[in-house]
């Protein structure tokens, strides 16, 4: 699952969604039931995507405690860093 959180930097508010390409036009592999019932889905969740768009759905967030945000913190750092 790909998400993305956006997050406002005046107030710390955060905002979490599921993203995903559309792949309208793609071909899928044959015999996968459930991969072509879920592209049917997003399909009739935002049928105006175009091909290898991203399309975003909002999901809940998660409420991390102070350890969890104490470990967010160094990943992104670490991340920012280049190590």
């Amino acid at each position: 699952m790909d998400i993305r959180v956006a997050i406002d930097r005046e107030s710390g508010e955060h905002e979490t969604f599921r993203r995903w390409k559309s792949g309208a036009g793609r071909s899928r592999p044959a015999g996968n039931p459930t991969r072509k019932s879920c592209c049917l889905k997003r399909r009739k969740r935002s049928p105006d995507a175009q091909i290898d768009e991203y399309i975003e759905q909002p999901i809940p967030s998660i409420e991390f405690g102070r350890i969890g945000a104490q470990a967010a913190k160094q990943v992104i750092l670490q991340k920012v860093r280049g190590r």
